[in-house]
């Protein structure tokens, strides 16, 4: 999983929560442990990407950051870098089949995929 996935799956999560799926509790709990280690994960990511920011912009009297035209391209590669940089973390899977009959738009599922196990049919 990268860092992109991982924050995909974040947000796969985040709407779950926010959807409220009802969901068994083997299920709900091995969600829910994989959003808490996630959330540091994002937490660690988007200091990289301010920091990434602020190295090629200029903070504002706002607290945004301004990034000129030349430094555009710069910014772009470097954050595209960190967002492929591969996790060691392995997360706990769910099956598929552990969503029950509930109806879960396809965004979210497809966002989940890194933590959904495979299953032979």
């Amino acid at each position: 999983m990268t860092n992109q996935e991982a924050v995909n799956v974040y947000k796969g999560l985040v709407e779950l929560v926010n959807k409220k799926v009802k969901l068994g509790v083997k299920t709900s709990y091995t969600l829910a442990r994989n959003k808490a280690e996630l959330e540091k994960l994002i937490q660690v990511i988007e200091q990289e990407q301010r920091r990434i920011y602020f190295k090629y912009g200029t903070q504002q009297t706002d607290g945004s950051v301004t990034v000129p035209k030349e430094n555009i391209e710069d910014l772009n590669k470097d954050l595209s870098t960190l967002m492929e940089i591969p996790i060691e973390k392995s997360f706990m899977k769910v099956k598929l089949e552990d969503f029950g009959d509930e109806n879960i738009e396809f965004g979210i599922i497809e966002n989940l995929m890194p933590i959904i196990e495979e299953t032979q049919e």
